[in-house]
């Protein structure tokens, strides 16, 4: 890991993802760890502050996080009968917390679908909803259009906020985008290196070039985080390739571009 390497390297680390989603039953364990601690966050943070020391909360590091919930049915898709599904049965859009540095540190709000969840046709029970929503405001949505829209209109303030208390708080900040996006968020401006990370391969690239790549894709109507890298992948060529294994880097020369100059 990277961020592990960089830390005993002497620098000091934070790692930051500003969007996440995991699924209540496929990552079930997940699921669990966020009931027993009473919080809604990301598996990837989770993970990786195994490996580093943070300086600051997991809702800002991560501030925002998705739940899907599988539909409870007497059979297969049949339990399908609300706008929250966003890959079918087993996938329902039920909980998203969006989270904003405040005075007191950290606040945040959860959209739920409420009516859904107490209607008794999710796995998720009323009592987990409250669980996972503890020490928030909590907003109810009925369609995902809803949260989509919520979600359009806070997406680049809540997230810049939450980076600019990160960025202070170390010498090195990894960002990893979410799914197959390119450019996370519009207001990231200054990058020092953009890693695409693939089985085996990490390719490197231009910061500023993948950046004007992404904006030349961007569609007026979308927002920036809607481009994915398989639409700008033939607009830019890496400028490094470096090897690793499931076990981690096989060498240091990505740590190289971060030593002091």
């Amino acid at each position: 890991m990277a961020a592990k390497k960089a830390t005993d390297e002497g620098f000091s680390v934070e790692y930051f993802k500003p969007l996440s989603a995991h699924n209540y039953w496929y990552a079930y364990s997940h699921t669990l760890s966020c009931l027993k601690r009473e919080m809604l966050f990301s598996y990837d943070v989770a993970k990786v502050r195994e490996a580093i020391d943070s300086n600051v909360h997991e809702y800002i590091s991560n501030p925002i996080h998705r739940l899907y919930v599988p539909s409870s049915s007497e059979k297969p898709l049949s339990g399908v009968s609300n706008t929250l599904g966003l890959a079918g049965w087993d996938s329902i859009a039920t909980m998203q917390r969006m989270s904003t540095p405040s005075e007191e540190g950290v606040q945040s709000k959860t959209l739920v679908a409420e009516r859904l969840i107490d209607s008794g046709k999710q796995l998720l029970t009323p009592n987990e909803s409250n669980r996972l929503a503890m020490g928030t405001q909590k907003v109810e949505i009925s369609s995902l259009e809803e949260l989509q829209s919520y979600e359009q209109l806070h997406f680049e303030e809540y997230v810049s906020a939450a980076f600019s208390v990160v960025e202070k708080t170390a010498e090195v900040v990894f960002i990893e985008s979410f799914n197959d996006t390119a450019w996370p968020w519009e207001n990231l401006i200054e990058v020092d290196i953009v890693w695409v990370i693939g089985p085996g391969q990490i390719f490197q690239y231009d910061p500023e070039k993948f950046r004007k790549a992404s904006f030349l894709q961007k569609r007026a109507n979308l927002p920036l985080r809607e481009v994915t890298f398989s639409r700008i992948a033939d607009l830019v060529r890496p400028t490094g390739l470096h090897a690793w294994s499931p076990l981690g880097l096989r060498d240091d020369s990505l740590l190289e571009e971060l030593a002091p100059r």
